[in-house]
Formats: C-alpha cells, sequence, structure tokens
C-alpha cells in the first residue's frame, strides 16, 4: 500500500501542467507532493521523483531537494546533489563543498556528486577550496583520487573568473613536473599529473574560448592579456579570414588562394592545418601543411642546441619514411629563427608516394614543427601554393 502511495504521488509531480514555475504558477502542491515522496522510505521513488522535478526551478523546490541531502541513503543524497547543480540556486553552495574540506576521507562516489552539482552553481568563493584539492591530489600522486581531482578541475572550469584562469594556468604548469635542484622525477609523477593536462586544458577552453596547449603558451598568454582579458569572446569561424592568427603561439599564416581550408586538429599537439582538398576524392588532401608546437622539455637534452638535436633524430626516424628514396637536411632561416629543414620523397606508411618538408626550430623556449606534405603527381600550380603558404609564417610577437 506504501509503495502504491509513492507511486500515485511521483505521478503527480510528473503530470502535464498548463505553466512551468518559471512563469510564475503556484507550485504549492507540486511542492507537497514532492516532500511527501522524500518523507517515504522507498528510495527508488525518491530518487524518481528528484530526477522529474529538478528542472522547474523554483526556489521552494530547491529548498526541498537541498533537505534531501540529509536523507540516509546515499543514492537519494547523490541525486539530490546533482538535481541543485540543475536548480542553480548558488545559496546551497556550501553544503556541497563541506565535503571537500576533508576528501580524503569522504565517500567518493559521493563526493563526486556532490562535485557535479557544484558546476552548476559557479561562485568564485568555490575557486580557492577545489584548487587546493587538486594540488593535493597532484601531491599524493594516488590513482584512485584521480577521479575527484578531475571533477575538481571540471567544476572549475565553469567558474567564469580571472581567479579561475589564473589558477587553472598554476595547475597547468604542474602537468608537466620538473626535477628540483639536484632530483629527478619519477615516472609515476610524470604519468599521473600528465593526465591532468588535457582536463585543465578543456577547462580553460570553456571558461576563455582559446586552446592552447603548452603551460608556458598559457602563461605568456596571460601574462600579455590578462589585465585587458574579457569574458564572453566568441568562438569566430576560422576560415572567416584569408590569414589564421593564433594569439597563443603568436604566429599567422596566410591562404595561398580560397581553396585552401584551415582547420584545428582535436590533437594535443596540433596547433593548425592548412589543407587543400582533392576535388574527386572526397575526404582525400592533395596537399596540405600542418604546425604543431612542443615543450621542448618533452625531448631529451638541457639546451635548446640539444633538443633540437633531439628532434631531428626524431624526424629521420619517422616510420612512414623506412624506405625513403632520396632525403637532405639543411640548416636555414625560418620566421627569423635558425631552423633545419627536412626534405624527403619516398613511400608513406600507406604505401603511397609523397613529398615532405619537415622544418624544425626553437622559438621563445618551445620547439616548432612545420611539416608540409604533398601527393606525388599533384599539378606545379598546387607545389607553388604550399611553398607559398609555408613561406607566409611569420611570428606576431
Amino acid at each position: 500500500m506504501r509503495f502504491l502511495l509513492s507511486v500515485i504521488v511521483v505521478a503527480m509531480l510528473v503530470a502535464p501542467y498548463a505553466a512551468t514555475a518559471e512563469e510564475g504558477i503556484d507550485v504549492t502542491d507540486r511542492v507537497k507532493a514532492f516532500k511527501a515522496v522524500l518523507k517515504g522510505k522507498d528510495a527508488e521513488a525518491k530518487i524518481k521523483a528528484i530526477d522529474e522535478i529538478k528542472t522547474t526551478k523554483h526556489k521552494d523546490i530547491a529548498a526541498a531537494i537541498a533537505g534531501a541531502l540529509r536523507d540516509r541513503n546515499k543514492d537519494v543524497k547523490m541525486a539530490a546533489a546533482r538535481a541543485l547543480g540543475v536548480q542553480g540556486v548558488v545559496k546551497y553552495r556550501t553544503k556541497l563543498m563541506a565535503p571537500l574540506k576533508k576528501y580524503e576521507k569522504a565517500d567518493p562516489e559521493l563526493l563526486l556528486a556532490y562535485l557535479e552539482g557544484l558546476k552548476g552553481m559557479p561562485h568564485k568563493a568555490s575557486i580557492t577550496p577545489l584548487a587546493k584539492v587538486v594540488h593535493k591530489v597532484l601531491n599524493r600522486l594516488k590513482e584512485d583520487e584521480y577521479a575527484i581531482g578531475e571533477a575538481c578541475v571540471n567544476a572549475l572550469g565553469s567558474i567564469k573568473e580571472k581567479a579561475t584562469i589564473e589558477e587553472l594556468i598554476v595547475l597547468l604548469g604542474r602537468t608537466n613536473p620538473r626535477a628540483g635542484a639536484g632530483g629527478s622525477v619519477s615516472t609515476e609523477a610524470q604519468n599521473f599529473c600528465g593526465k591532468f593536462k588535457d582536463p585543465i586544458v578543456a577547462a580553460l577552453g570553456n571558461i576563455t574560448g582559446f586552446r592552447f596547449k603548452d603551460p608556458d603558451v598559457w602563461a605568456g598568454w596571460w601574462k600579455r592579456n590578462g589585465k585587458k582579458f574579457k569574458f564572453g569572446r566568441k568562438v569566430e569561424d576560422v576560415n572567416a579570414s584569408d590569414t589564421y592568427t593564433d594569439v597563443g603561439y603568436e604566429f599567422r599564416i596566410k591562404k595561398p588562394n580560397d581553396r585552401w581550408t584551415f582547420s584545428i586538429p582535436k590533437e594535443n599537439n596540433y596547433v593548425i592545418t592548412l589543407s587543400h582538398e582533392n576535388e574527386e576524392s572526397a575526404g582525400t588532401l592533395d596537399a596540405w601543411m600542418k604546425v604543431e608546437a612542443y615543450s621542448t622539455s618533452a625531448y631529451s637534452g638541457s639546451t635548446p642546441p640539444d633538443r633540437a638535436a633531439a628532434m631531428e633524430q626524431w624526424v629521420h626516424s619517422d616510420r612512414g619514411f623506412k624506405d625513403v628514396r632520396e632525403s637532405n637536411t639543411t640548416d636555414l632561416k625560418f620566421a627569423g629563427e635558425s631552423a633545419k629543414k627536412w626534405y624527403a620523397r619516398g613511400m608513406n606508411s600507406a604505401s603511397r608516394p609523397v613529398t615532405i618538408w619537415k622544418i624544425y626550430f626553437i622559438h621563445n623556449g618551445l620547439l616548432f614543427t612545420v611539416h608540409a606534405q604533398h601527393n606525388s603527381g599533384v599539378d606545379e600550380a598546387l607545389v607553388k601554393d604550399l611553398e607559398k603558404a609555408i613561406a607566409s609564417f611569420k611570428f606576431t610577437g
């Protein structure tokens, strides 16, 4: 009988009604029915009622959901925490923040639900406590705490405050641990901290609209733009202009003509690709140019020349060119820097004949690679276009 009553009350909650609470309708009856379910002992009915009512934003509904955080059933508490995030009422933020003070002793599942709820109620007072937990997780290097640290980063990614950007940039700097005086960094520390790079970059991208990858680039960009930065930047079409300018890495590339298009790959290290699509075979490219930027600390050696030499060795071990028929490396000036250019004609990993250039150099402590490639037999004008695109690469800073 008690179960039947719960079902009837839940049905009252989800029944169609003429107007929403946001439009000013009296939700007194709905709140009463909801509270009646919460007073019962049926956990599944409570969770269902919470899920059904959470999108109806109203102060009395939010208050009732917050009351469910005191429920004895963990799943009910988790549902309530997530629902409060949907309600977005900041006054309940402190209830969800409380377990962070002793996160090591908190129930991980429950804490993750609380952090998910916090994403829906961004507030500047949450920035420091969330960042402190991530720092602790990075210090402790415990795999079972990674999800907590990642959830804190995700919650930070919803808080559009300058202080959030600053905290996230500091945290991003820790994703590539550096040895102290005379010390070394364990592989465990490198691997664990490195897992945080993508979530932190995603959080910064959500706040700023930019998608730089390297910690040093973020730090440099913020140093130049922090004071004048304003939120609400619109994401512009990368092909709106015939020139692509990267404000983080401070370079620009120009299209040879309107047949070429820019694209920003999702992979970690790629910065921009300029490509010419094959007219007869959709999805395949006749020619393309790709710019990548790496932290030089990813390569062996303590000085830029050492790192450039390590990069040269990496270039020559390119698996796609095991059977190179012609190759050479030359020194040159490129974009104002001393660079090495590797040129080859051969078979790529798909056994297709291609011609390739790789120009690599160090600028502002970062290792850049300009990789250009075209298929064998393309029109000579297309090769000239590619050479023109390479020559258009200029630093703006």
